[in-house]
């Protein structure tokens, strides 16, 4: 009886569980649903359930040459964004996992803070700062803006990749005669080249979509795409935004598909090379 009735209360707690997550998965995408269905709609002024269908507001967005502009500044500037996060996010993971860092802690946690800071509050605090050294509305200070927000991303994939390594190959590698630089592009590179990529995706997609700080970083005239989105909502009220807002939903989930494969593929080999290492 005891056990009939702990697997009944475990079964409980599995249904409310999955209730509790479908709910969750629910309020993510119902406004994505009503956005892409609206994108559709007959008519011009936004109405759901849209009254008919029509493709007229994506063939809209091409009459429109400040989108064109703007989402070529939006990909040139998440391009240079994501390789400096990268980069720098790749060494700052070394550092926390291999290094022996002063503080280590307080360091982790500033470089996490930009998750947890309201974007609004961080873009006019960086607006304060680049204004003060004469960077404000150069591409450079927008690039370091989008690199310090996506970041944490590229921090925490790629440490916690490396949590998991064979330290005894670097030391073996360093016992060799390598250079800590040889060692770790020859011995620790191939092994987080996964993580790195898939953080890197990441730092790509938070850079292409940021609005709120880039919005007090840029001068006038100068705008991403998600500032042009804006914008064109303050002067009209047509489908085309949620048309373009489709598009770059269905490019954003296509860069977290690839992620995913990617991540599936990573821990895929990881699994056959220790299962190989096991049979030695």
């Amino acid at each position: 009886m005891a056990s009939s009735s702990t697997f009944r209360a475990a079964r409980v707690r599995r249904l409310i569980l999955h209730v509790i997550t479908a709910l969750c998965v629910f309020f993510v995408l119902a406004p994505l649903v009503v956005v892409i269905l609206n994108s559709f709609s007959s008519v011009s002024y936004n109405k759901f359930p849209p009254p008919g269908f029509s493709l007229k507001w994506y063939e809209n967005i091409f009459q429109v040459p400040e989108f064109g502009n703007s989402a070529v500044y939006s990909l040139v500037l998440a391009a240079l964004s994501t390789v400096l996060a990268t980069v720098i996010g790749a060494m700052a993971s070394y550092a926390f996992v291999r290094g022996r860092l002063f503080a280590k802690g307080l360091i982790s946690g500033a470089i996490l803070a930009s998750l947890v800071v309201p974007k609004i509050v961080l873009g006019v605090g960086l607006f304060v700062f680049f204004a003060k050294i004469g960077g404000y509305g150069q591409l450079w200070s927008v690039v370091v803006s989008h690199a310090v927000i996506s970041l944490p991303f590229v921090v925490t994939l790629v440490s916690a990749a490396m949590v998991g390594l064979d330290r005894s190959l670097e030391e073996a590698s360093r016992d060799l005669g390598a250079s800590p630089f040889t060692t770790f592009r020859q011995i620790v590179l191939p092994q987080i080249r996964v993580s790195i990529t898939v953080g890197a995706l990441f730092a790509f997609i938070v850079s292409f979509d940021q609005l709120e700080s880039t919005i007090f970083l840029l001068k006038p005239g100068t705008e991403t795409l998600p500032i042009a989105l804006f914008n064109y909502t303050i002067k009209h009220q047509d489908p085309t935004v949620a048309a373009l807002s489709s598009l770059m939903i269905l490019f954003s989930v296509a860069l977290v598909i690839v992620a995913a494969v990617l991540l599936k593929r990573g821990n895929a080999m990881e699994a056959l090379r220790r299962t190989q290492e096991s049979q030695k």
